[in-house]
């Protein structure tokens, strides 16, 4: 890597994305495609689309400023974030920013720029100064929408929006986890069960680390009542979706004609 600098003005469009940006920074350290194209793979692709807007407001600020925003000086980091904080960022926010400059920005002292202690006093002082509002100030009765599911019938009048809406509903209160967990479930990793439905991820879940693996996703039969049971609406939905899928192994489609898969 570099070392740290004020180098200005780095030649690279300020308004590239997160990935052609590291992309054009790699080819200017010599490294090879092959090279460039596995470090840049150590981001998963809704990663680097979450860190675009942000990379693309620091490289910007760093353009103005002729500081280089992937080996520039740590005082460089610790003012833009202040800036933010100026601006009226909330805490939430400057710690987003932080982890998409450490993402692309070189060690500054061996030291990951995200752990900087200069960094990280200056997000404590923002987190005293302006507290974060809770995520969710609000909760919603549950027993409301599992009343509207088990008022209507589970058999062919059911049309495939409800039905669609329904095991979304079913599976993500029987196994609470992220929604981007649920749109990757996969029938190449689906088992039917006596005890229920089991799910093996065929791609990787966020959570997912090297040398970590992750439960299969486990959705036990409801007996007491038909309707509100995730397998039963589960085993529907697959066989209504049969013809329409086509060779698309992924579980959820749109409901919407041409019934593409759902991200």
């Amino acid at each position: 890597w570099a070392s740290p600098n004020n180098g200005g003005s780095t030649g690279i469009n300020p308004t590239s994305s997160h990935v052609a940006y590291l992309r054009q920074h790699y080819e200017g350290q010599r490294l090879s495609k092959d090279a460039s194209d596995l470090l840049l793979s150590s981001w998963r692709q809704k990663t680097s689309q979450s860190y675009d807007s942000l990379t693309k407001k620091w490289i910007g600020w760093c353009t103005e400023r002729q500081c280089n925003p992937v080996s520039g000086l740590i005082e460089d980091v610790v003012n833009f974030l202040a800036h933010l904080y100026k601006e009226g960022y909330q805490y939430r926010s400057l710690n987003a920013y932080r982890s998409a400059i450490a993402s692309m920005h070189t060690p500054i002292e061996g030291v990951s720029i995200g752990q900087h202690p200069l960094v990280s006093r200056l997000l404590k002082g923002a987190f005293q100064s302006r507290p974060p509002l809770p995520r969710y100030q609000g909760t919603w009765d549950v027993s409301v929408v599992l009343h509207h599911i088990g008022e209507h019938q589970l058999d062919g009048s059911i049309t495939l929006k409800q039905l669609s809406l329904r095991i979304v509903m079913l599976l993500a209160l029987t196994r609470p986890s992220r929604s981007a967990d649920i749109s990757k479930l996969n029938l190449r990793g689906y088992r039917n069960t006596p005890e229920g439905a089991a799910f093996t991820l065929t791609a990787l879940a966020k959570q997912s680390r090297p040398g970590r693996s992750i439960k299969d996703f486990f959705f036990l039969r409801f007996t007491e009542n038909e309707r509100l049971c995730p397998v039963k609406s589960l085993t529907l939905y697959i066989e209504r979706t049969k013809e329409l899928r086509g060779n698309n192994d992924q579980l959820f489609i749109s409901f919407i004609k041409p019934h593409h898969l759902v991200t």
